[in-house]
């Protein structure tokens, strides 16, 4: 059986996590493809991320240098995520879990 409880979380970050400047909305962007990408082999239908770079940079004025920071981290421990695979897909799911936990921080205002 294909798993998707992951994408849910993923979505929201991707909704929340948007401050930052056009590099940092770029960035995040890029990795939240590339996690469609990663996340497809797994699953029936491939997630859907609602992320616009405008949306994204609309939220500068709320976030502070630290939730940048969070950002800037979820995006790498994105692109750090191998593709997945049902073998590996339990190993993956948690891997996915400790890149949204790392940015479950971010301030209310940023979200």
């Amino acid at each position: 059986m294909r798993s998707t409880r992951f994408f849910g979380f993923i979505i929201a970050l991707a909704v929340i996590a948007c401050g930052g400047s056009d590099d940092l909305c770029s960035n995040l962007g890029a990795a939240l493809n590339g996690f469609i990408t990663k996340a497809t082999p797994c699953t029936q239908q491939p997630p859907v991320i609602p992320f616009t770079a405008a949306q994204c940079n609309a939220a500068l004025a709320h976030c502070t240098d630290a939730d940048k920071n969070l950002i800037k981290a979820l995006t790498n421990c994105l692109n750090g995520l191998p593709t997945c695979s049902i073998a590996t897909q339990q190993t993956w799911a948690t891997q996915v879990q400790t890149c949204a936990n790392n940015a479950a921080t971010l301030s209310p205002t940023c979200r």
